[in-house]
């Protein structure tokens, strides 16, 4: 039973059968009583039992006359079978206090008539009861309700006390009874009173919402009256005026059509001229969108060619609203306007699409990029018998072609082909000069690589050399300051045996040299780990081919490049510091990478955040406090790492450019800009994503994105 000195096992059970056949059994401190049956069954009774709860049985002894011993943890028990009574007590439960609003006492428990109306503005309520069991007082419960806003009992609880806040007004009962030790339920007590109704829900307040409707009706009424009879008389006026303007502008119409028609075939040529003089489809479209809307409605305008490789058509820059849309396509295997104009080499004129649309194709469907257009023209184009793709423009009003504005696309389509057919060839002669340029860069940016891979090799067996030999009187320093702390650790007990044989100011004395000598060691082990960290970096950066992909933690790369990134930057100038704020998420799995090309990514980000809030920090030296923050992210299909500077921001104008090769928002010299160039190529080959955040004069967050399980997020 004792498992240690002094210490009661609370696990142990005990069972034990009495003279007449019955069971005791005690688990902790629970003791239940099984009274042997006639017909050989047990019938557990545990009423009488319940005192012993509050303490733990630890044995059960039964003597021959009926009498038994229970030995608890703190006291012994006896109970007689022979003398004991009956357990069945009779008692009330009383509401004692009835307290409304902050501290209105509505009744105080005395047999005085109590006050039962109360102001909706006290529409809290507090009940205090209480029961006249005399057994364990502590142990009896009680369960309540308010009728009219409780649905049922509330369960048993000790508290003596009842709280109701923003009662609505109407009329309850509040309901109360008690339990005490041996389950014994007393009658209800119960207390009625009614909650007010609020003054704007009084009858006289309703009668004057009535009267107020009422005279806003009439004065509505009346000027709706006046208004009509207004209105009524200006529409005479205006129909008379517009009957002569209808006359004059049908003859006006006819004169404007007659010379916009001469207007227009003198646009169209010039057009023609402008259209041949562009060398790319994006400048043709440009040109004619520009152009073709003086002429007619075109709110979408584009030019789809023949992809001969993939069987379709690509619209690679069209034109809705003024804005040019994504690329996008139509496999010719699929049923559109465009795919039928294109096989067919018919025109398409289309005035009301969601009914027309059956005669080209069986089933309406959503335009690919932009919305949905009512009418359509398309035209194919075609040059010495070459099918080269078709032409469209299309409004988003209905009835919006007629035979001369297919006429006028038609023009546009003869020109447009042209132009076409010579940026093709303008196109073929580019790529010819681009090869041959790109020959030769890459034979130079090899000879290059050769010198700079030399270099790099040198500098690496250097590097390693010098951090091999760093490290193993670093070493010594690191296992000294830890052996050092343990014999701390050892003198202060030593010394806490015999501190008692000295005087007070020597103890203290003591205590102040040994927390010294302790912080000094704590802070040479934690500075010695740091340099070691630091020289494993240098000995991962010098070792290890770029390519080889391994299980990494990129917790523990983020925290070596920080620390690698920092130390460095403090060796070219001692007057750079920076707060870091490190929140790394344990969770983060190891993940197959080039630990030393994600490393290059991680310090040349982790660098630029350095230099940013640095140089924002010399422009507002009193009242700004540079801060990198890195944090890591366990996503269920990715990683994700965040670094953010609170620096000056990026530029608007340079955000497009950020990632291209030679691009640098540095001054000449201090940056070659190719950093975050190479950073966005690793990322691509590691299959991950890399973006920012970012608020001119206020941060910069660089978020990097690792797939996990190897998937890659690009296509």
């Amino acid at each position: 039973l004792f498992t240690l000195a002094g210490q009661v096992d609370y696990a142990s059970v005990s069972m034990v059968e009495d003279d007449a056949g019955n069971l005791w059994f005690t688990a902790g401190n629970s003791v239940t009583f099984y009274r042997a049956q006639k017909d050989g069954s047990f019938k557990p009774e545990n009423t009488f039992t319940s005192r012993l709860s509050k303490d733990i049985v630890a044995s059960i002894y039964p003597e021959e006359n009926g009498t038994v011993w229970f030995g608890g943890g703190i006291n012994v028990y006896k109970y007689d079978q022979n003398t004991i009574g009956s357990n069945d007590e009779r008692f009330n439960t009383l509401v004692r206090k009835v307290v409304v609003g902050e501290d209105s006492v509505l009744f105080g428990g005395l047999i005085t008539k109590p006050i039962t109306e109360i102001d909706y503005s006290n529409n809290s309520v507090v009940f205090e009861f209480s029961a006249t069991s005399m057994i364990d007082p502590s142990a009896t419960e009680y369960q309540s309700m308010l009728e009219g806003f409780d649905e049922k009992w509330s369960v048993w609880k000790k508290d003596a006390y009842r709280n109701y806040t923003n009662l609505p007004s109407g009329d309850y009962t509040f309901k109360v009874k008690g339990k005490n030790l041996y389950q014994f339920e007393s009658k209800e007590a119960s207390f009625s009173f009614t909650i007010l109704s609020p003054w704007y829900s009084s009858w006289w307040a309703y009668a004057g919402y009535a009267v107020i409707l009422g005279i806003g009706v009439f004065g509505v009424d009346r000027f709706q009256r006046r208004r009509l009879t207004h209105k009524e008389r200006e529409k005479a006026r205006l129909r008379e005026i517009e009957l002569r303007a209808e006359t004059a502008e049908a003859k006006s119409k006819a004169l404007q059509a007659e010379n916009e028609r001469r207007k227009n075939v003198e646009l169209l040529s010039e057009i023609g001229r402008d259209i041949t003089a562009n060398l790319t489809i994006k400048e043709i479209i440009d040109t004619v969108y520009e152009n073709v809307n003086s002429m007619m409605d075109a709110s979408v305008f584009g030019i789809g060619l023949y992809n001969e490789v993939y069987n379709r058509i690509d619209f690679p820059a069209s034109k809705e609203k003024g804005e040019t849309l994504k690329p996008f396509y139509n496999s010719l295997d699929d049923e559109r306007p465009s795919v039928w104009c294109f096989k067919n080499q018919k025109d398409i004129l289309i005035n009301d699409y969601a009914v027309e649309y059956k005669k080209y194709v069986k089933e309406f469907k959503n335009a690919v990029e932009g919305e949905n257009p009512e009418s359509i023209l398309y035209l194919p184009l075609t040059y010495k018998n070459k099918k080269i793709g078709v032409i469209t423009a299309q409004s988003f009003k209905k009835n919006s072609y007629t035979e001369y504005h297919l006429n006028i696309l038609r023009n546009l389509a003869t020109y447009t082909t042209i132009a076409i057919d010579n940026a093709d060839a303008y196109r073929q002669l580019n790529e010819t000069v681009t090869k041959l340029d790109t020959a030769l860069n890459d034979l130079k940016a090899t000879q290059e690589k050769l010198i700079v891979q030399e270099k790099l090799a040198s500098l690496g067996q250097l590097t390693a050399g010098i951090a091999h030999e760093i490290k193993n009187p670093l070493n010594f320093v690191n296992n000294f300051a830890q052996l050092a702390k343990e014999l701390v650790v050892e003198l202060r007990e030593e010394y806490g045996r015999v501190k008692n044989q000295f005087s007070d100011e020597f103890n203290d004395n003591f205590e102040d040299l040994l927390f010294n000598l302790e912080q000094n060691v704590t802070k040479t082990n934690e500075h010695g780990k740091r340099a070691d960290s630091i020289v494993r970096s240098m000995l991962q950066h010098s070792r290890g081919k770029s390519g080889d992909r391994i299980d990494s933690d990129i917790n523990l790369i983020l925290e070596e490049d920080l620390n690698l990134a920092y130390h460095g930057l403090r060796a070219r100038d001692s007057s750079f510091n920076i707060t870091m704020e490190k929140e790394f998420d344990p969770a983060v799995e190891k993940i197959s990478i080039v630990p030393q090309d994600v490393s290059r990514v991680f310090l040349n980000i982790i660098n630029n955040g350095f230099y940013e809030a640095n140089k924002k920090k010399r422009s507002n030296p009193n009242n700004f406090n540079p801060v990198l923050r890195v944090k890591t992210i366990n996503c269920p299909d990715k990683i994700e790492i965040r670094i953010k500077d609170n620096g000056n921001g990026i530029p608007p104008e340079a955000r497009d450019k950020l990632f291209n090769p030679f691009f640098t928002t540095k001054p000449a010299g201090e940056g070659t800009g190719l950093g975050l160039s190479l950073s966005h190529d690793i990322i691509m080959q590691h299959g991950g994503e890399i973006k920012f955040e970012t608020e001119t004069d206020e941060y910069t967050e660089f978020i990097i994105s690792f797939p996990k399980n190897g998937r890659s997020f690009h296509t």
